[in-house]
Parts: structure tokens; sequence; C-alpha cells
């Protein structure tokens, strides 16, 4: 009977990353380890199989899994696969029994429960052996039993073995025998390509070469490391003499030893310095407690002053003199110290030589040891006599760069710089009170003409002054009972007295005046004197009459110069106007008159836009747009309190 080369029949199922194949309608026990299971998608070694429908492959199936596919198991013919088949063919010709399992002695374990005359081989072993159930008891087996026959008689030598040749044809790898003309293909090609093969590892345990894929936890053993050692060969010839070999250097980097050979520039890793670490050793013993054992007598402080020995003798040397003089002493016994002058080098003998030079004497100055706490202050000392007069300081310059003060010799090129202008700038003062009108000064050249302005009209209710952009509508401006001052003081006696002086009959209670009446001319001089100016009635200045026309000189706006933090004197206007240049904060005014309003304009000098914030005492609806030269604010600030500033707008477009 001729066993085939290939098994199929039925189908296989085998999951991804997994070994075990399981058979529908199938024969894997025709198959052995070493066999080859294939599928469309790859192929692997076969390890063990257990029966006609299950096997387990080497490694894990990292291929295309499948359900009920196609598949082969190709067969190995050589080595012990090939006695296999061998055994195999003749059991198929009825020249042995056929065994209901086989497998390695360890896996007969598996079978201890069968029943009597259940048949085992054992074919992990050359001659394989035989064992049967002798009961269902479990474990209840035979001896095994050689299938060895008796040795044969020698047979006829065969003729000498030619020489193979192998070549691959493109498809398949081919053979022929040296000198045919013929090749013959043995393999193909496709069946030799398996899968994209996953990363694998590999280490060296006690017993064994390991490997797992890359990833994985476990290891497996891949051979043992005593089947890595044959048997002793003969020695060989002397081989011919090796090149002198290079020089070797040792280095140790932060976590290996590492290596080269002297002149290259990379190094290679020997070991981690990790593994060069033993174990921690075991305490040892206290050396006092051993002294007192060895039958020291005293305290562990006198322990330690006996361990001080006694004062040594000091070192000198034998000999001084030149470095070349020292070969008068060539001759003298080992220990002779010589120390040359010239150099400050000490030679000790050493044999029937000399030691290399060691320095010998001064060292190197030490670093500057840090200074010591200042000592306390001694008692002045007499004047010293005056000191010659010093030589004329050299002419200094000084000029201002944009960020600093420089300065340098008169004569000399370069700045150097001397302090930053920004060291110089203190911390912001209060804001100070307007100062006086300064002399008026130079008319100016006439500025660009600037844009059109808006038409404004000004009209009286019965109870505002009002105004409005030409065409549009009127908004309140001023309260009319706001433009009445104070009460004005009467004069020339009061009003019952000018009474009385107008009708000739003045008093003795009128003064010097009462031996004539107050004439008319005489009493418009009084008037005049007395009547208020703008700034008078600005100033709240008491006992002064106030004239029509002295309110509205008072009202009239004032221009308010333009300062990035600007305060405001309450009593210097009530209505004030100002042309921004930048932003712009008001801060806090100084003056507060309760129950006085007054009114500011803020404009902007060009059609940037600039902003305005306010002191803490403005209260209520503060201004938060920005004013530009085409749009205004008209600010109502209201004196609640001297704190407290009530606050309304418009903005003027």
């Amino acid at each position: 009977m001729t066993l085939p080369t290939e098994i199929k029949g039925g189908t296989a199922t085998i999951a991804q990353g997994e070994r075990a194949v399981t058979g529908q309608n199938t024969r894997f026990t025709l198959s052995r380890p070493g066999d080859v299971f294939w599928t469309p998608y790859g192929n692997m070694r076969i390890a063990s199989v257990q029966s006609d429908t299950a096997l387990t492959l080497a490694y894990d199936w990292v291929q295309q899994g499948q359900a009920g596919g196609p598949y082969e198991i190709r067969i190995v013919t050589d080595g012990l696969q090939a006695g296999v088949r061998e055994l195999l063919e003749l059991l198929a010709a009825g020249n042995y029994a056929t065994p209901d399992a086989k497998g390695t002695l360890a896996q007969r374990a598996a079978f201890d429960g069968e029943p009597q005359g259940f048949i085992f081989w054992q074919i992990d072993v050359d001659p394989f052996l035989i064992y049967v159930k002798l009961s269902a008891a479990l474990g209840d087996w035979t001896e095994g039993v050689s299938l060895q026959g008796a040795t044969g008689g020698p047979g006829q030598p065969g003729p000498s073995g030619r020489n193979v040749e192998l070549r691959s044809s493109g498809t398949h790898v081919q053979w022929r025998l040296v000198g045919d003309p013929i090749w013959s293909d043995l393999v193909a090609l496709e069946l030799l390509r398996g899968a994209d093969g996953r990363e694998v590892q590999f280490q060296t345990s006690e017993t064994h070469i390991q490997w797992r894929y890359a990833g994985a936890s476990e290891w497996s053993d891949l051979i043992a490391l005593s089947l890595l050692k044959g048997e002793q060969g003969d020695q060989g010839d002397p081989g011919n003499p090796g090149a002198d070999g290079r020089e070797i250097e040792l280095s140790a980097s932060e976590s290996h030893v590492q290596w080269r050979y002297v002149g290259e520039t990379d190094w290679k890793e020997v070991v981690p310095l990790i593994a060069l670490k033993g174990d921690v050793g075991d305490k040892g013993d206290d050396a006092y407690a051993v002294a007192v054992a060895e039958g020291f007598v005293g305290s562990r402080a006198e322990w330690l002053a006996s361990l001080k020995g006694e004062q040594g003798d000091s070192f000198n040397v034998d000999a001084t003199g030149t470095f070349a003089e020292r070969a008068a002493y060539d001759g003298e016994a080992e220990g002779f110290a010589y120390l040359s002058t010239d150099t400050g080098e000490l030679f000790i003998r050493q044999g029937s030589g000399w030691s290399d030079g060691i320095p010998f004497g001064k060292g190197a100055d030490g670093a500057p040891g840090q200074d010591g706490s200042p000592g306390a202050d001694g008692e002045d000392g007499d004047d010293g006599e005056p000191g010659a007069d010093g030589a004329d300081g050299r002419e200094v310059e000084l000029q201002k760069s944009p960020t600093h003060v420089q300065w340098r010799y008169a004569g000399e090129d370069g700045w150097t710089d001397l302090i930053a202008l920004v060291d110089l700038k203190g911390e912001p003062g209060s804001p100070g009170r307007d100062g006086t009108d300064g002399d008026p000064g130079a008319p100016g050249s006439p500025g660009n003409p600037g844009a059109d302005g808006r038409e404004i009209e000004l009209q009286v209710s019965q109870t505002h002054v009002q105004w409005r952009l030409a065409g549009g509508a009127w908004a309140n401006l001023i309260a009319l009972a706001e433009l009445q001052g104070p009460p004005g003081a009467t004069t020339i006696g009061g009003i019952d007295g000018l009474q009385e002086a107008l009708d000739g009959k003045a008093t003795a209670a009128q003064g010097a005046k009462a031996d004539t009446a107050v004439q008319p001319a005489a009493l418009g001089a009084a008037a005049a004197m007395n009547e208020a100016t703008a700034a008078q009635l600005l100033a709240r200045t008491a006992d002064v009459l106030v004239a029509p026309d002295t309110i509205g000189a008072a009202k009239a706006w004032v221009t308010l110069a333009y300062a990035a933090t600007r305060s405001l004197v309450w009593t210097d206007a009530w209505a004030r106007v100002c042309i921004l240049s930048g932003n712009m904060a008001v801060s806090n005014p100084t003056n507060i008159e309760a129950g006085d309003t007054i009114m500011l304009l803020l404009k902007g000098g060009t059609t940037t836009e600039r902003t305005v914030s306010w002191g803490t005492y403005f209260r209520g609806n503060l201004p938060t747009e920005t004013v530009t030269s085409a749009r205004w604010l008209l600010v109502t600030l209201t004196a609640l309190s001297t704190t407290e500033i009530a606050t309304s707008y418009v903005v003027i477009e």
C-alpha cells in the first residue's frame, strides 16, 4: 500500500490567533507532528494530532481564520516521518495490529481510563513501543514492547551516492543528479511562502533557548541548550597564526559597561551596570562587639580611642638634588627616596629602577575661602599726612539715547549706558491743582481748515435752557433754577436804610451819613463798586451784587487743557470744553459744592477714537462711548455731596 503525499477530504475550522484545528469528515490521524497544515490563507507546522477530527498547530494561526473551509495536510517525508510512514504502510498491509492511539509517553496518560485491549503506540522513541491496557482500571498498562525485530545481517554495499544540485526555476525548487541534463520539480515556491510573519523575540533561560511573538507574555521553549552541544571532535591541526588583536578600551556609561577598539568613535554596550550589582549582603557584626568578644575590656568610647595609633615618624627624603644628579643614586636599595629640586618631584627606588615622579611640596593655590564675618570696628587711628594731589580727572560727557542716559570720556567714540530712562520715572504723584493762566502766547500759525461744524440752536423753555443741532430735537441743557445765584447782600445800610436815604430821612443809626440824604448819583457809584465779576461769581464771593451780564460771562465755555489724567477744580467754571489728543482719565474733583451743577464737553482732536474713564466720586450713567472729532460727549455733573456726583450725558454727532 502506498500512502498519499497529502491528505484531503472533509473541511477544517481554524480561528485566527488559535492553534486548535477542528475537522469535519476528516482523517487527521494519517498525519504526524511535523507535517504541514494548509488553507488558502496560509500554512503552519503540525505540533500534535489528537484524533481524526482534531489536531494542534505548532504556533498561533496569525492568518485569516475559516469555518468549515478547504484544507490540505502536506506530508513531510524525511527523518522520523519517513519511519512513521513506513510503519503505517506495514500496518495497512496487515502485518501489525492497528493502534487505537499514538503519541508521546506523556500523552498516553490521556488514555489511562480506556477499556481492556486498548493499544497505544509511543512514537517519540526509536524504536517505537507498544502499550496495551490489561484492564479497564485506571493506568493498567503492559510494559512497552519494541516494534524493532532482530538485527539483520549486513547488506550488500550500495552504489556510491551521487551529488545533488538544487536550483529555483521561478515557480519551483528543482533538483537533479550532478551530470544529468534534466531538472525535476521538488516543491512549488508558493508552498514555501507563508503569510507575513509576526515579530519574534528570543531569550535564553537556564535550560532552553525560548521564543515568543512581540507583545505576548509567555515564552515557549524552542530548543534545549543541552542539544546544542555536540560530541567533542578530534583535535584539529594548528591554525595559521592570527593577526595581532586590536587594543580594546572599556568605559562605563550611565547604564552600561561599554567597549570599543582604540581609535574608533562608537561605543558598544557589554553589560548593564545593574546586572553587576550583587544581592545585598548580610549585615556585618558590630566591630565593637567583635572586639569585646576577642577580649577587649572597656567602653565603646575607650575602644574607639584605642584605635588611634601612636604618631608615626615624619617622612624624610634620603637625598636631594637636580633631576640629572639622581643618576648617582641608581644603585641604592628599594625604598630609597630622592627629591628632585629642579622639577619638584619625589622619586622612590622600586626594584632596579625609579618610580614615576610624584609632585612634592606646595600644591597649586586652592580656591579662595568664604569671607569671614566682619570684625568689630577698631578705634580711629591718627590722621595721616595729606596725600599728593591726584591727577586731574578726565572730562566726562553725558547724552540721552531713546532708552538710556549714556556717558563717555571726552574725545572717545563709544557711548556707555549709565541708567535706563525707565528707572528715572518715579511713582505717579497726586494730581496737582490747575495752575493760573499764563501770559497769552504769540499767535500761532493758522491751522488747516477744520471740518465744517454743525449749527447749534439754543432756546429757553419755561424751566430750562435747551439746545439742538439745527433741525434736530430740543434737549434740556440746564435748569433755569440753577442759573439763580445766592441772594446778594444789601449795601448802604440795607433796604430800609436805602428807602430812608431816598426819602431824605437818614437817622443817627445810619452813621456819618445821618446829616445828609443819599443822592441817586452817590447810590449808583456805591452799587457799581460792589457789582460781582464773573471770577467772583465762580468763586462764590460774598457781599457782591450779581448783574445779568455777569451770570452770562460766568456761564461761558472755558477751555480745559488736555492731560492723560485730568483733575477738575469744581469752582473754576460752570461749563468747560476739552479736546482730547489721547485717552483721558477724569479724577475726583476738588472744591465740590453740594447741590451745584457743571457741564463738561469732551471732543476728539482727530478721527482716532479716545476713551474716557472716571474717578470714584462719579455715579450714575457714566459715559462708555469714545470721542472723535466727529463724535462728542456733553456730560452733566450734579454734586449730591462733596464725594458723590450724579452723572448723565448726551452723545453729539
